[in-house]
């Protein structure tokens, strides 16, 4: 029982690590995000993520971690996974750092949305409206009736992407080893962001500016590791409220550089998605765990 409730404290402090390793990486995505490309920024992101991510593979288990019978797969996910990541930093361009971070809370919904059509799955009623709250949130993090925002027309587009990213990671999981999954993306994602980025590259002008790039990638691959652990110690249910955190992080390091705080419509917003991504969290792990119970599937999914 006492390594039981270990495993659970040590799941959500991976969580916990992870969240503030993300945090810190869009902090310096979007300090970067005016001097770079967003091509030669996600270039540096995966690239220098390479670091961490051998590392774990190889205190893992070696390299026979990474064979694949399904290399297309991989290559899918990682165009989709790697656009998304291209969106993220475009949207740093025109909006502040807590805003971009509250509008990619809405894959969650997008996956849900989407798990009806391309994963068969049947989503019952509770969910759909917790969907359609967290739609609202966003409508009003993107204040009707004022100048159309292309920063937040690319962030809804990152999260758009990342759930169609997860739905090819669930598919792929099915035979996968989790760290051939993350290789690969992190491979494919340096040779696509690199070509794009040719046309437009900037060296990093000293090695202040190097060091930024640098650990752009080292904190990705970190709060890779960090995710990857934290699900070897405690299951999803658990831990996924966690990753709410990186909204706290993330406001605390744009005060701390911006000198701003969000506004009413952003927080208002921002704590509809967050409550509708709880509320479907919390009725995913119902409907997995009615087995175990006395509800009946329909009950459990509805």
């Amino acid at each position: 029982m006492a390594q039981a409730s270990d495993d659970f404290r040590r799941g959500i402090g991976y969580m916990l690590l992870s969240t503030l390793a993300n945090a810190a990486m869009n902090a310096i995505m979007k300090w970067c995000s005016n001097l770079y490309s967003p091509a030669e920024i996600a270039f540096f992101r995966q690239a220098f993520a390479m670091i961490p991510v051998l590392g774990l593979i190889m205190v893992s288990g070696g390299p026979g971690l990474i064979k694949t019978s399904r290399p297309l797969g991989h290559l899918l996910r990682s165009i989709v996974g790697n656009l998304s990541l291209a969106c993220i930093v475009a949207a740093y361009r025109y909006l502040p750092l807590a805003d971009v971070t509250a509008y990619n809370f809405t894959s969650p919904l997008f996956l849900t949305a989407l798990s009806v059509p391309l994963l068969h799955e049947k989503v019952g009623r509770h969910r759909w409206a917790a969907v359609l709250i967290g739609f609202v949130g966003v409508l009003i993090m993107m204040r009707p009736g004022s100048e159309l925002n292309v920063g937040a027309g690319f962030a809804v587009a990152a999260a758009l992407l990342a759930a169609f990213a997860m739905i090819t990671i669930r598919h792929l999981s099915r035979s996968e080893h989790p760290l051939a999954i993350v290789f690969y993306f992190t491979l494919f994602g340096t040779l696509f962001a690199g070509l794009a980025a040719v046309p437009h590259f900037v060296a990093p002008a000293d090695l202040a500016a190097w060091g930024l790039v640098i650990l752009i990638g080292c904190l990705g691959g970190t709060a890779q590791y960090c995710t990857t652990m934290c699900y070897r110690y405690a299951s999803p249910p658990v831990v996924a409220p966690y990753n709410y955190v990186t909204l706290v992080w993330t406001v605390g390091l744009q005060f701390t550089i911006w000198g701003t705080l969000p506004d009413m419509a952003m927080i208002a917003g921002a704590l509809l998605i967050v409550a509708s991504g709880l509320y479907i969290i919390y009725r995913e792990a119902r409907r997995r765990s009615y087995v175990t119970s006395a509800e009946t599937p329909q009950q459990a999914s509805d």
